[in-house]
């Protein structure tokens, strides 16, 4: 007398598991790619933003203002006060992700400004320049510590015409 057979053989748990493998797999390269993009688009943000305060500043003092990557405080504000015409007036961004590296740079007159921002686990550096013919964003392969020196200087010119197109 033959007992009934329950369960599944290991062939078909190994077939099994080897599927699962392979979308696991697959779901991996996916979310690294997503995870990425997430990181572009939260540096964009923080880039926008920036641009955003520094345009509005300008409009109120004529004047942009250089910001380094150590004025952003762990909150994810600047506060930075600023001579204009023996004047000092105060520059204050509030909702930046401490997790991001801003950085403007300014011409010498401070008339021109090049926005960048890096999330510290992307390798791509995001800008925006005011003078640009195209207010798109551009990126840059980067390695390393970002900072106010990894964003070009700011000139009457496209600044960013050698980097690459975003996204």
């Amino acid at each position: 007398m033959k007992q009934d057979e329950r369960g599944f053989t290991l062939i078909e748990m190994m077939i099994v598991v080897a599927i699962l493998g392979i979308l696991a797999a697959i779901a991996i390269g996916s979310f690294s790619s997503l995870r990425l993009n997430a990181y572009n688009a939260a540096a964009i943000e923080n880039a926008r933003l920036l641009f955003l305060f520094e345009n509005s500043f300008y409009d109120e003092h004529r004047q942009f203002v250089a910001i380094a990557t150590a004025d952003i405080n762990a909150s994810g504000t600047i506060n930075k006060n600023v001579t204009i015409d023996g004047v000092t007036v105060n520059f204050s961004v509030r909702g930046l992700s401490p997790d991001i590296g801003v950085a403007a740079v300014v011409d010498a007159n401070g008339q021109t400004v090049t926005v960048g921002a890096r999330h510290k686990s992307s390798s791509n550096i995001v800008a925006i320049d005011y003078d640009a013919v195209s207010a798109a964003f551009r990126k840059k392969t980067f390695s390393g510590i970002f900072s106010e020196a990894n964003v070009p200087p700011a000139t009457g010119a496209d600044d960013l015409a050698s980097w690459s197109a975003y996204p």
